[in-house]
């Protein structure tokens, strides 16, 4: 496949997440539960694909264990520094409006070496590239979700809820971007270690942020049924 249509069918996938945030703004009156759930359910999938794929993959690149659970700690302390940040810039914001924040840069962030890996899998191969791809966007979908619910529950609105998602989407186009401009610096290895520190992200992230806002809105719909 030509980088030109590798870059596309990464940047297709990329596209889902968007179609997550459509899901998560749509006008049926979704109940806050429902979003929990979601939210509850892609942490519980981020730490998985952390843990089972991609700590492991960076094992097997040649990195030793000792350097993962290194690079990992990286990850973790620039979530928990994204914290800090945005608690001094929103200091009386809600927890769901920072969790929203942290969420879309976060997965921005951890959607670079998705996108990058799409692109380069699909130059080597198109049937790897197209399952690739395809597996990448179902994964997408409720990704978005996870970052537009917050938002929504938090007020913001639906252009918020876009352009947060927005953010969240161009970190995967920005992965295949690098690949077709940096193909010959992304080593075997540099790519085990952006991997360990993207696990690191997704799995903080996933405790810190995403099931607490998840458990936050179940309470919430739990408190208002208990009023009524």
């Amino acid at each position: 496949m030509t980088p030109v249509f590798a870059f596309l069918l990464a940047s297709a996938a990329a596209s889902t997440t968007m179609l997550g945030a459509l899901i998560a703004t749509s006008g049926r009156p979704w109940p806050a539960r429902v979003f929990g759930v979601t939210l509850l359910l892609v942490a519980g999938a981020m730490v998985l694909i952390s843990v089972l794929e991609l700590f492991p993959a960076a094992v097997d690149a040649g990195l030793s264990v000792a350097r993962v659970a290194g690079l990992a700690l990286i990850g973790a302390l620039i979530v928990v520094g994204m914290q800090i940040l945005a608690r001094r810039l929103r200091p009386d914001g809600s927890r769901l409006a920072m969790s929203a924040s942290l969420i879309a840069v976060a997965i921005g962030l951890h959607n670079i070496p998705e996108g990058a890996v799409t692109a380069a899998t699909a130059m080597l191969s198109v049937e790897a590239g197209l399952v690739t791809a395809t597996a990448l966007a179902l994964h997408n979908v409720p990704e978005g979700i996870a970052v537009a619910a917050p938002v929504m529950a938090a007020g913001g609105g639906r252009a918020r809820a876009y352009w947060f998602t927005f953010i969240a989407t161009a970190g995967e186009i920005a992965g295949a971007l690098m690949v077709l401009a940096f193909a010959e610096a992304f080593t075997e290895v540099r790519i085990a270690g952006l991997l360990a520190v993207v696990g690191g992200i997704m799995v903080t992230l996933s405790l810190l942020e995403i099931a607490p806002a998840g458990i936050g809105l179940w309470r919430q719909e739990a408190r208002v049924q208990r009023q009524a």
